[in-house]
């Protein structure tokens, strides 16, 4: 489980706006609990929610501060009406622009259901990945930024972005029968 968090790295204060950042916590599920809790669980949301990763966070669980941005795409393959197979990105978390047009993605037994809409063109089709992406700041760019937002500056800021982060993406495949 994921966790994306603002506060004190060290401390975990919210209160302490110079030095609260966005810090990725990672907490890593024993496979026999997961199958036991979670995947005969018949609200899989209430009893995930209800984990640790989800209600705090752990300084064992520590992954990275300073991010600037996060994203999370699943690649989707469809049937369109006319019977052509579509493959589509569709972004279901992205924290520079607000959350993605799919707020709501579940793997059924018949489909996807996306966006808790049986009649989309999704309802058939199957994830083939997910695309993974962070944006991470130097120690040095996140003092910089902290003071200087470059507000409305979009040049100046994507320059000072290329000189002072780190961006990594993984695509995880998913297995297809």
């Amino acid at each position: 489980g994921y966790q994306l968090a603002y506060g004190d790295p060290v401390f975990g204060d919210t209160q302490n706006e110079s030095s609260s950042t966005f810090v990725l916590y990672r907490e890593l599920f024993d496979p026999d609990v997961t199958f036991q809790r979670y995947l005969g669980s018949e609200d899989l949301e209430r009893d995930f929610r209800g984990s640790s990763v989800a209600s705090q966070s752990n300084a064992s669980d520590y992954v990275c501060e300073g991010i600037y941005e996060m994203t999370v795409t699943f690649v989707v393959e469809y049937q369109d009406t006319r019977g052509e197979t579509i493959i589509e990105r569709l972004p279901v978390l992205s924290t520079t622009s607000g959350s993605g047009p799919i707020s709501d993605i579940a793997i059924t037994g018949r489909g996807l259901l996306v966006n808790k809409n049986e009649d989309s063109p999704y309802a058939s089709g199957r994830i083939l990945s997910v695309d993974l992406g962070v944006t991470v700041l130097s120690d040095t760019g996140l003092r910089i930024l902290k003071n200087n937002p470059f507000a409305g500056d979009d040049q100046r800021k994507s320059e000072f972005l290329a000189k002072n982060s780190y961006r990594y993406t993984k695509s995880v495949q998913i297995p297809q029968p």
